[in-house]
């Protein structure tokens, strides 16, 4: 996992881009109340770009992810609409944030962000491109694919710096999960590799 990740970027070396893009994944849509926002594991993907946003480095947020539920009601935000939400809690000025409500996969992230992209008129080199970090290899070839070479930032690290020790060779329970979520993460990319997505 360690190795597949890609590593983060230092802050300080981020320069201002005209746009963060947010890839969503990282909430809990099933619970209720619905007056506010279940994160799961992955909130950095939010929170990093709310800071650079806070810093002057992106103007503007886009947030792109539809609902992916099977019965959806319909009055259900999907995804980005909630994120938009919890940015809106956090003070970030509506006009700031751009909500991309169509997309299913990382193939239609790409796709429909764009198509936002061409109607504002901004050059990829001025394109930030969030995700979690095991995710952001797939990501950043459905972009290319597309024509958007994007900048990655990378959140939502599974993985640690820590040296290794003995304890970390003994097989264990989150060692397994995480060898499931990078098997499902080359399964993707390789399915993607097919249907000629990347």
């Amino acid at each position: 996992m360690h190795a597949w990740e890609v590593q983060p970027t230092l802050i300080n070396n981020v320069k201002q881009h005209d746009v963060a893009i947010v890839l969503t994944g990282v909430l809990n849509l099933d619970k209720e109340p619905t007056d506010r926002v279940y994160f799961n594991k992955g909130v950095d993907r939010i929170y990093h770009p709310m800071v650079l946003y806070k810093k002057g480095l992106v103007k503007k947020i886009l947030i792109t992810g539809g609902n992916i539920k099977l019965n959806p009601k319909p009055d259900d935000l999907c995804e980005a609409e909630l994120l938009e939400r919890f940015l809106l809690d956090c003070g970030i000025p509506e006009s700031d944030i751009i909500v991309e409500p169509k997309a299913r996969n990382t193939h239609e992230n790409a796709v429909y962000s764009k198509q936002i992209l061409e109607a504002h008129g901004w050059k990829d080199q001025n394109v930030l491109l969030v995700t979690s970090a095991f995710h952001m290899r797939r990501a950043k070839a459905c972009f290319d694919k597309e024509g958007i070479n994007a900048t990655v930032f990378s959140t939502d690290f599974y993985t640690s710096d820590a040296t290794l020790s003995f304890f970390d060779l003994v097989p264990d329970q989150g060692t397994m999960g995480l060898s499931t979520i990078l098997m499902h993460e080359w399964l993707g990319y390789a399915s993607y590799k097919l249907m000629g997505y990347i």
